[in-house]
């Protein structure tokens, strides 16, 4: 005798039957559709960017090479709407080791607050500046920032490569936070600048970086990847090796490598223009950016968030200190524009509005050496931060005051 069920399983067993070539054919068809996909990628990317049609996924492999004269842009690097030149600096013209006659040169030296990382194009701070000292007479500015280079980085590729451009000015936007890394920022190794840059691969899928830039992860699943991130960091560490104050060891390096980076530009013929370094965190932060400054200190553990603040307030004031002692201009951004988190996207990077401020007080800082009127007037506002006796003001390219 049949079982009662069996009607049923063979009904179920025919209309599988029936639908496997439908399920066959989609299976087949999933890796053209894959196919389709990143073709249809790439040719957006070129088509938007002017992205090489077989260029890799990866930020740092189409932006930066690694050689015996240092860590530097890709010349003719792209990467999404990022374009470097001829000579690896950021920019859609080309330019050339010698200079053009009656134009005044300024190279702008940093991380990832100068290359612009997270403003539109052409509007990070170095463009703007070109744009508002255009204003006065020839004027070339060559965005040398790279993505995490640390002082010793800088000094390093000044001291090889930069340094044949020969600037008039040299404007230095040092990371400070760096000097809190669990180990202190140096110079790179020989063997690995021997190495070079790793062999690029042949094609990596585009579609895969476009997802991960497209998707983000929840709030709270985040805060547990940060926290986890952070942990991880501390892992060998003892409790009692946590900053709780700022370490001034570290921040002494941070003043001697700078002071030796400005010695090498001096060295060169160029004049620097020091900078200090501004963070989105005033000495109280905002509650609202609680989430912000953890994942801040996901990248120096050691230090607590109140001794990260501390430790950029203090580079602060060393950098002005260095800068009246040997008598350099100075671009004094943290006076102006630390606390200000509406001029942030994160903990360091600027908005535009924020990069049209750190402009405004590069010019201000370059008129006051050259002594020559501002391109751009506004407001005056008293700095009692600086050591400059005029104001450093002005006004962003929104028309709005600081």
């Amino acid at each position: 005798m049949r079982p009662p069920c069996a009607s049923n399983f063979d009904f179920r067993y025919a209309l599988m039957l029936r639908r496997a070539p439908i399920i066959v054919a989609f299976i087949a068809a999933l890796p053209l559709m894959l196919v389709v996909a990143e073709v249809t990628t790439r040719f957006d990317d070129w088509l938007r960017y002017g992205m090489p049609f077989m260029a890799s996924a990866d930020e740092s492999e189409d932006l930066q090479i690694v050689d015996t004269l240092g860590v530097r842009g890709r010349p003719h690097g792209r990467h999404l709407r990022y374009h470097l030149d001829n000579y690896g600096f950021r920019s859609a013209q080309d330019v050339s080791i010698a200079r053009r006659a009656g134009c005044t040169r300024i190279m702008t030296l940093g991380a990832s607050e100068t290359f612009g990382a997270s403003e539109p194009d052409g509007l990070e701070y170095p463009a703007q500046l070109a744009r508002r000292l255009a204003k006065t007479g020839c004027t070339e500015v060559l965005n040398a920032g790279v993505p995490g280079m640390t002082l010793p980085q800088i000094r390093y590729t000044w001291t090889h490569y930069w340094y044949q451009f020969a600037p008039d000015y040299v404007l230095i936007y040092p990371t400070p936070v760096f000097y809190l890394a669990n180990r202190r920022p140096i110079g790179p190794r020989p063997e690995f600048l021997k190495r070079g840059s790793p062999p690029r691969p042949a094609l990596r899928p585009r579609l895969m970086f476009l997802a991960r830039e497209a998707l983000s992860y929840p709030a709270v699943i985040q805060r547990r990847r940060v926290q986890r991130f952070t942990r991880n960091g501390l892992e060998g560490i003892p409790e009692d090796s946590l900053w709780r104050t700022v370490p001034k060891q570290r921040l002494g390096m941070f003043v001697a490598d700078l002071d030796s980076l400005t010695s090498e530009v001096l060295q060169a013929g160029s004049k620097p223009v020091l900078m200090t370094h501004a963070i989105r965190f005033g000495s109280t932060p905002d509650p609202a950016d609680a989430d912000i400054l953890a994942a801040w200190r996901q990248f120096t553990p050691r230090a607590l968030p109140d001794v990260m603040i501390a430790f950029e307030t203090s580079a602060a004031e060393e950098t002005r200190s260095l800068a009246l002692a040997r008598k350099l201009p100075l671009a004094d951004v943290a006076c102006i524009l630390s606390g200000e988190r509406t001029r942030f996207t994160d903990f360091v990077h600027f908005t535009a509005e924020g990069a049209a401020v750190v402009a405004a007080v590069a010019e201000q800082a370059i008129a006051h050496e050259r002594h020559e009127p501002l391109g751009q007037t506004g407001a005056i506002r008293e700095t009692p931060c600086s050591p400059l006796p005029e104001a450093v003001a002005s006004r962003t390219s929104d028309g709005t005051t600081f």
